[in-house]
């Protein structure tokens, strides 16, 4: 009898683990908001932008780094990567802030065609290292869909002068 209860318990561990320990399920990309041009150069650009995920999983999960390529219209517009560590809440929606970096000719050039045609098809390629408790997974990044990019301006003058 004792050795069932033992067998029984050495069982119930490796399912606890397997189960707490499986793959956590990619978190879900809803969109962007505030796409904002930060600096600009002659050699280095930079776009900002706000970035939801929705969580799947029942449980937080972190995620420390990131690598993605970002194209619009199949042309790319830059690389962007996140070395610090972002935790996502469970079964909820993130804004997570990320920065291009871009050449000055892929933004004009994107921006030529988003004036014409402000539906874009936006992929996104790459891969982010996920997990929680310490252990982290690669988590490919994959993800393809049009979205309406609009330009807001900014205006800076005083106009009461």
């Amino acid at each position: 009898m004792k050795n069932k209860t033992v067998i029984l318990g050495y069982f119930l561990i490796v399912i606890f683990f397997a189960i707490g320990c499986s793959k956590p399920i990619q978190p879900t990309y809803l969109g962007y908001q505030n796409l904002r041009l930060g600096k600009v150069g002659t050699k280095s650009n930079v776009l900002m932008s706000d970035i939801k995920f929705y969580n799947p999983n029942k449980y937080a999960l972190n995620v420390k780094e990131a690598e993605m390529d970002v194209y619009f219209n199949d042309r790319l517009l830059g690389h962007t990567s996140m070395s610090n560590t972002v935790s996502l809440p469970p079964l909820d929606t993130t804004l997570v802030p990320f920065t291009i970096a871009a050449s000055i000719t892929d933004i004009l050039a994107n921006t030529a065609q988003i004036y014409l045609n402000p539906n874009v098809r936006v992929k996104v390629q790459g891969n982010a290292k996920a997990g929680r408790g310490g252990i982290f997974v690669n988590i490919p990044i994959n993800y393809q869909g049009t979205q309406r990019i609009q330009f807001t301006r900014t205006d800076t003058t005083s106009r009461n002068r």
